[in-house]
């Protein structure tokens, strides 16, 4: 089974924007259930966190218990853009205590909240607020650190593959890096690409290259 994140900042955003996705998954493992997801948006009163991880873990829970019904076999991919990215990881990593999620693919979402690339630049507070509510890093370096993937890199992390912008406005390139080395350090098999430009705004070409890097990555682990 895969199931595809949407992006959005944690706050807008529909599983509609994944519907081109979810098209090229249908038609890449025409064996897998491909399941395409909302989840409930961050408001002032209620950030995204855990609410989203909570809607993932319930959509997850779903569609296991349809796998019978389904003669599959119950095991996950994840892939998300953006923040669906971010979740996608912080899912798979920190909150998958059945170890159901075999892959994550990841595309161009961050993976460490409390680096100081998000942390110390005021660019990012709004945009941050969203996930974690109405507190700074220095008010709560706690919950910046609950929310950011990188706190839960174990070897028996998901596999990973990820892609990202080096221009990206939104996402720092550091992330990718930072992502790639805790794979690495961890022993996690995991593939890492760095495209020109930002925020997956990409040309084709380098879509399609992504495309067929996702793919490989996907029929060999999952």
């Amino acid at each position: 089974m895969i199931l595809l994140i949407h992006g959005g900042g944690w706050k807008s955003g529909s599983k509609e924007t994944m519907n081109g996705w979810a098209g090229l998954f249908i038609k890449a493992f025409p064996q897998h259930v491909i399941a395409n997801m909302n989840y409930r948006l961050s408001t002032k009163g209620s950030p995204g966190f855990p609410k989203q991880i909570d809607d993932i873990s319930a959509a997850i829970s779903y569609l296991k218990s349809k796998a019978s019904e389904y003669s599959i076999e119950p095991k996950f991919g994840l892939m998300g853009t953006s923040a669906g990215g971010h979740l996608s990881m912080l899912y798979g990593y920190g909150f998958d205590s059945e170890k159901d999620i075999q892959v994550v693919c990841n595309h161009v979402g961050p993976f460490s909240i409390a680096d100081p690339s998000y942390t110390g630049n005021q660019t990012y507070n709004s945009l941050l607020r969203a996930l974690v509510g109405e507190v700074s890093y220095a008010e709560n370096k706690t919950i910046y650190e609950k929310v950011s993937p990188v706190t839960y890199i174990r070897k028996d992390s998901p596999k990973t593959i990820s892609f990202f912008g080096q221009k990206d406005p939104l996402v720092p390139y550091v992330q990718a890096l930072l992502l790639d080395d805790a794979l690495d350090n961890a022993g996690v098999v995991n593939k890492m690409y760095a495209y020109q430009g930002g925020h997956g705004d990409w040309k084709p070409e380098v879509y399609g290259h992504m495309l067929k890097k996702l793919i490989m990555f996907f029929k060999n682990y999952l």
